[in-house]
């Protein structure tokens, strides 16, 4: 039995940070990690007696995953090459062993960060307790440089994001940024690039006003409350349960395309509906009328369109980095199509109007209690977006 892990009380679990535990540990094997649910079961073997110093873990539909091993050396002990590639490989072997697919060594002034996954032959050593070759290679920020970022995790839960400690979020940033992008054949963090998203819009709109032949209108809300559900989902708002991702393990599975309408209806749809409720004058985060009635059941016969839809969301891939124009441009596309002007645009100023009253405003300039006037009047976030 362990008493480090009794002692520091993470018997329930380690430090929540997000969506992730993080134990900061050092004196317990892998052998009781194993025992008190930490790390995945598995047949350690040989390496029961290992302890690592840290371990990220993320625990989802009853799985437990190793996300990254810590390696924690005194100041002076990685100092020299043959420490830290002594370091290094330690750290290695014990994330090939718990599947990890990071590897970070420190002693809080050097940082070290590897993908244990990709094999390179001038990184090469042999384990000599499994008597096989192993590997690694560093990871690599977008510069081209090796990732060298501080490791920091606070000492407190917080599950929210925002409210983390600075370097613990940029900790986070980067990690969540390595699952992003590194894998078996890459260790280079690319460039975070904005996405524009328009042209997945208009073929989703296209293929609801084509099956369905409803108003332009109708149709776009309906594009806008899936972009909305993927985009919540991708940011990590939702549930997992009910997320866009749990929807499409249904669909992996071959569940029934009307139960998976079903569940979004009954699931996910008020999930979102309670996270956002309508404000003062009624108005709703989501107002599709196509997939669901207006009393929020599904409607059973679009359920084919609905699940074609979600794949075009899918094979898309991350809307967490939208350009800052597509709201803007999402409108003026649809509000030459539609019919129905007055409630697509009765809050919408022109992004020519909009750029014009910027430049002769001039902002940087601009004395305090000021006022400007917008002749299309109700678009003040629009100037907040240009400015």
């Amino acid at each position: 039995m362990s008493e480090e892990i009794i002692q520091r009380g993470l018997e329930s679990g380690g430090i929540k940070i997000g969506e992730y535990e993080f134990y900061n540990i050092g004196a317990t094997t892998l052998h009781d990690l194993q025992r008190y649910g930490i790390i995945p079961n598995g047949n350690y073997e040989k390496y029961t007696s290992r302890k690592p110093d840290g371990l990220i873990i993320k625990r989802e539909n009853g799985n437990t995953n190793v996300i990254a091993v810590i390696e924690n050396k005194d100041y002076d002990k990685l100092t020299t090459e043959k420490q830290k590639r002594d370091a290094i490989e330690q750290c290695n072997t014990i994330c090939q062993i718990l599947n990890s697919p990071i590897g970070i060594i420190t002693n809080q002034m050097i940082n070290i960060w590897i993908n244990p996954n990709q094999y390179v032959k001038e990184n090469e050593y042999f384990d000599q307790v499994a008597g096989i070759y192993r590997s690694y290679n560093y990871i690599y920020n977008d510069d081209k440089k090796p990732l060298s970022e501080k490791f920091f995790i606070q000492n407190n839960d917080e599950k929210d994001i925002d409210k983390l400690h600075h370097d613990t979020k940029n900790t986070i940033y980067y990690i969540e940024r390595c699952l992003l992008y590194i894998n078996k054949d890459n260790s280079l963090l690319r460039t975070t690039e904005e996405v524009d998203p328009i042209k997945l819009a208009k073929n989703v709109w296209q293929d609801i006003y084509v099956n369905t032949g409803k108003n332009p209108t109708k149709c776009l809300y309906n594009v806008v409350e899936l972009f909305i559900f993927k985009f919540l989902s991708d940011l990590h708002v939702l549930d997992k349960s009910k997320d866009f991702y749990s929807l499409m393990k249904k669909i992996e599975d071959k569940d029934t395309d009307e139960s998976i309408l079903e569940y979004y209806a009954k699931i996910c749809r008020p999930h979102i509906r309670e996270l956002f409720p309508k404000g003062d004058d009624g108005t709703t985060i989501i107002n599709g009328t196509i997939f669901v009635d207006k009393n929020g059941d599904p409607v059973l016969s679009q359920a084919n369109l609905f699940k074609t839809s979600l794949e075009k969301y899918k094979n898309f891939g991350n809307l967490r980095n939208i350009k800052k124009e597509f709201k803007t441009k999402l409108f003026e596309t649809f509000l030459k199509q539609s019919h129905d002007k007055s409630r697509l645009g009765q809050f919408f100023t022109p992004r020519k109007v909009v750029k014009a009253i910027t430049q002769m405003v001039d902002f940087d300039n601009l004395q305090e209690n000021a006022r400007v006037c917008d002749p299309f009047c109700r678009s003040w976030w629009v100037y907040f977006r240009t400015t």
